[in-house]
């Protein structure tokens, strides 16, 4: 029962800490920014839904059940990655 509660509790707070990581509001917030961000956004769907496709494909029995929770998590993280290169390059003036 505590593992349950500890996990239900960890992953809540995973959840609110990975959100407020990529979505909090930049130093400079303009238009280009903003289409960092939705592409950032484009290019993580596209990626976890060809992971979850893939997982789908290879994974079988009770373990599948766990794919569902980590492909949420999974996106989240690649959003974030993603759009911080991008602000990354675009501030070190590698934008194209």
């Amino acid at each position: 029962m505590a593992r349950t509660n500890s996990l239900s509790i960890a992953m809540v707070l995973l959840t609110i800490g990975l959100l407020f990581i990529g979505f909090s509001k930049e130093k400079v917030e303009d238009e280009f920014v903003h289409y960092l961000r939705a592409q950032s956004l484009i290019w993580a769907t596209y990626v976890t839904a060809a992971l979850f496709i893939v997982a789908t494909l290879l994974i079988y029995g009770i373990t599948y059940i766990y794919v569902p929770y980590l492909v949420f998590y999974i996106f989240l993280i690649l959003f974030i990655i993603k759009f911080r290169i991008e602000v990354h390059r675009f501030n070190k003036g590698g934008a194209q």
